[in-house]
This record gives C-alpha cells, sequence and structure tokens, in this order.
C-alpha cells in the first residue's frame, strides 16, 4: 500500500522521501498550513501605494524597489516589476522586520510599522485599507513616506483541500507572519 501511494504522489508531482511520513501522515489530527505560496498563490501584487509626505508616489516606489533589489521576499519579486536606476547600498535584513539601507546619504527602512518607526519614533499614521492586505511600510528618519498595500490570491483549491481535511475529522490551523486581522480573513476564505 506504502509502494502504491507513493507510486501515486510521485505521479502528482510529490515526492515522498520517506514511507514512514504516510503512515504518520494518516494519524495526524492537526493540520498546519503556511498562508503565503501553500494556501495563496505566492504572488504578491501592488494594489495601492499611498503617499504619506511630500516625496511622489514614483520616488516611493523607486526607493522601495531600490531597497528590495537583491531579494528574495514575495514582496521584492511584486517590486521588481518597478525598479528604477536608483540603487540601495548597505542593506541589512532583519528576518521578519524588513530591511534598511542608504540611497544617496540618506537610511531609509522598508518593513513593518515598528521596524520603520524606530527611525523616526512617530505615531505609526492611521489607514483604511482592504481586509487581507498586507501593508508595508516605508520611512526615513525624517518620518513616514508611503504605505504600500500588497494582495496575494487564495488558491483555487485551497477551499476544497481544506474542507475535506475537516470532513475527515482533521484540525486545520493556518500559520502565518502576516498580522492577524489578514490571516484572519484568509482563514474564512
Amino acid at each position: 500500500a506504502l509502494t502504491a501511494a507513493t507510486g501515486y504522489l510521485t505521479r502528482q508531482g510529490l515526492l515522498v522521501t520517506r514511507g514512514h511520513a504516510l503512515e504518520t501522515l494518516a494519524r495526524a489530527s492537526h493540520v498546519i498550513f503556511d498562508k503565503t505560496g501553500t494556501l495563496t498563490e505566492g504572488r504578491l501584487s501592488l494594489q495601492q501605494l499611498i503617499p504619506l509626505a511630500s516625496v511622489s508616489s514614483a520616488d516611493c516606489l523607486a526607493l522601495a524597489a531600490a531597497l528590495e533589489h537583491h531579494s528574495e521576499h514575495p514582496l521584492a519579486k511584486a517590486l521588481s516589476v518597478h525598479r528604477t536606476d536608483i540603487h540601495a547600498t548597505q542593506l541589512r535584513t532583519q528576518a521578519g522586520a524588513g530591511v534598511s539601507g542608504e540611497v544617496d546619504g540618506q537610511i531609509y527602512h522598508l518593513g513593518k510599522a515598528a521596524f520603520v518607526q524606530t527611525l523616526h519614533g512617530l505615531p505609526v499614521p492611521d489607514l483604511s485599507t482592504p481586509v487581507g492586505s498586507s501593508v508595508v511600510w516605508l520611512g526615513s528618519a525624517q518620518g513616514w513616506l508611503a504605505a504600500l498595500v500588497f494582495a496575494d490570491q487564495v488558491r483555487e483549491e485551497a477551499k476544497t483541500v481544506v474542507q475535506a481535511l475537516q470532513n475527515a475529522g482533521k484540525t486545520v490551523c493556518l500559520l502565518s507572519g502576516d498580522e492577524q486581522a489578514t490571516a484572519h480573513y484568509l482563514g474564512k476564505q
């Protein structure tokens, strides 16, 4: 049975390297899914850029793209179509928070609000953004420059898979580094 199951899964594009994993999986009571790229397509797209200072939207987008230029993060891929001739140096990634870099002698942060806020200490602007979207903040020592709103599409088969697991008596959980409201919204979908 394990050989037949392993062969079937291989034909479906899933490589099973340890047969005992299938036996263990059958006894699992909980299934935990990562959000990005598992339940969603994993292709973030920029939905909106909200300028928060006198810097133009085009300049904010160029700065954000320059900061993410060498990153493999899904955000970087979404910004890669907006790359310009601006180059950031002294790039540093802080896992789970964002990226910092220097452009023309000015330090910029791009990432979660708390990370960007460490540059200037100003209160986080109150924004109304679409439910289910992710907001990434851009700022400098002078203050907030922009909020970039990204979204990812739920995979077509995600709802069917989750329902099938629940119908089989499994508890399904979602694991995400996104804000709680974003993860909760996807969970409802």
